[in-house]
């Protein structure tokens, strides 16, 4: 169905329970699965589940998405570079390579950006999209009958893969613990808790990870030789 959700009707359990579309249909459904990206229509707009911002541990907020043309050179891993404010992604797909820069914009502007990307990957660099966005992951993702997926449930950065690799651990534990209990209306309130709860180690982890990222010896701009001070090392217990 080729449509866009205009509004949701949930019951008195606050499940939600129809779709309406643009053109003038509706959607009877039991569960839902929320993959609509930054929008969030369901976890956020229907649901108000609270977004932890992990900005403060990892900065670069915005983001340059581009493409070059395979050279026969590529490797099958993902090259990341420290740029001055933030980091360079290269990986080779199948006909092209994906590429693009992630960086802080409270120490340069996105033309500026741009210009270093041009820099650093060549004439041939194809820019197809520029966006800000706010680091982190949803508290909750399983929420009455609706669960988060992909972009709607995190987000860090574009660089390493990690909204592909939340995606697929996400559900694939649902698939595993939850589903059938879902489905025959036999799953507990704790059980809902703790998924949830792994939800957020995860984002955790992930935050973690990708902190290391930045513990590096650059101190070439004022992003690197500030870092350590302004963004301390998340303090999660394992």
């Amino acid at each position: 169905i080729d449509a866009i959700v205009v509004d949701t009707k949930t019951n008195s359990n606050d499940d939600i329970v129809e779709l309406l579309l643009d053109n003038g249909t509706s959607i009877n459904l039991d569960f839902l699965i929320d993959a609509s990206g930054f929008s969030r229509l369901f976890l956020g707009k229907v649901y108000n589940v609270e977004w932890i911002d992990t900005s403060n541990f990892l900065p670069a907020t915005s983001a340059i998405a581009c493409k070059l043309p395979l050279d026969g050179k590529e490797v099958p891993y993902t090259q990341a570079v420290a740029m001055d404010y933030g980091w360079a992604w290269k990986v080779a797909l199948q006909n092209r390579y994906g590429c693009g820069y992630v960086y802080n914009n409270k120490y340069i502007n996105e033309d500026d950006a741009i210009k270093e990307a041009y820099e650093f990957f060549g004439k041939d660099l194809e820019i197809i999209k520029t966006f800000n966005f706010t680091p982190g992951y949803a508290k909750k993702i399983l929420i009455n009958n609706c669960l988060g997926i992909g972009l709607s449930a995190s987000f860090f950065e574009p660089m390493e893969a990690t909204a592909i690799s939340g995606m697929i651990n996400h559900l694939y534990l649902f698939l595993d613990k939850y589903f059938y209990k879902y489905i025959n209306n036999t799953i507990a309130d704790k059980e809902i808790d703790h998924f949830n709860y792994l939800n957020e180690r995860y984002g955790q982890a992930i935050t973690a990870y990708l902190y290391m990222h930045y513990v590096t010896n650059k101190t070439n701009t004022n992003f690197w030789s500030e870092f350590l001070l302004k963004h301390p090392m998340p303090e999660y217990e394992y």
